[in-house]
């Protein structure tokens, strides 16, 4: 379900915004805020190609999709940043949530399927199966390049056997999964939406600004 953010507008006296420009709250606060917005507007209006890059890794018994870069790493982090400079403090408690689900937990499963949806598809006998496997027609490796050894990387999913899932769901496993890489980068989103806003609207009290429940006056001027 996706989170529908709250607004979090502040109306700020020119002699508040002097007194406060420089500190570091009001820096980190602009930081996560400049990265909301990026992240949003991405996610609603059609670029969401700036949220993540993606690479997967594979071994002997799993496919994971790591994301090395976009929006969303950039917000990872700046989360693990937050989390040394406010340590143990509620402002960043739902940042901790996010870091620790992401670095800390099993990824959830993707169920991803490329030879089954593609249009250009190839069959052979058993005996000479092999050779289309080494094509790898299904087009994985050409939309997600393998990760390089010492790249860095976040786990955000392995690709999950539907088949293995449903077992594992009878025998009363609670795998988390998903059915499109969309689902993956909104959860994403989402949980970084929340983080902000709690750390923005903590952060704001505490520098003594009032979330404006109108737009800015008119002799108000919005950030360009």
């Amino acid at each position: 379900m996706r989170h529908t953010i709250r607004p979090i507008t502040f109306n700020i006296t020119q002699e508040k915004l002097m007194e406060i420009y420089n500190t570091q709250k009001f820096q980190d606060m602009v930081a996560v805020g400049k990265l909301l917005n990026a992240i949003r507007y991405a996610n609603d209006n059609g670029v969401q190609f700036e949220l993540a890059k993606f690479a997967y890794s594979r071994t002997a018994t799993v496919e994971t999709i790591y994301m090395t870069g976009g929006l969303l790493y950039r917000a990872l982090t700046l989360s693990e940043l937050l989390l040394i400079r406010y340590e143990g403090k509620p402002c960043v408690l739902e940042f901790e949530h996010l870091v620790n689900g992401i670095l800390h937990y099993m990824p959830p499963g993707l169920l991803f399927e490329m030879v089954s949806n593609g249009p250009f598809r190839m069959g052979t006998k058993p005996g000479a199966s092999h050779l289309l496997r080494e094509l790898d027609i299904n087009g994985k490796h050409q939309l997600f390049r393998q990760l390089q050894l010492g790249e860095r990387g976040v786990a955000v999913a392995f690709i999950a056997d539907p088949n293995e899932l449903w077992d594992g769901y009878k025998r009363g496993g609670d795998v988390e999964a998903y059915e499109t890489m969309g689902c993956v980068i909104d959860a994403l989103v989402d949980e970084f939406t929340v983080a902000a806003e709690e750390f923005i609207i903590i952060i704001a009290k505490e520098l003594g600004l009032t979330n404006a429940a109108e737009p800015p006056a008119k002799e108000m001027k919005l950030a360009a």
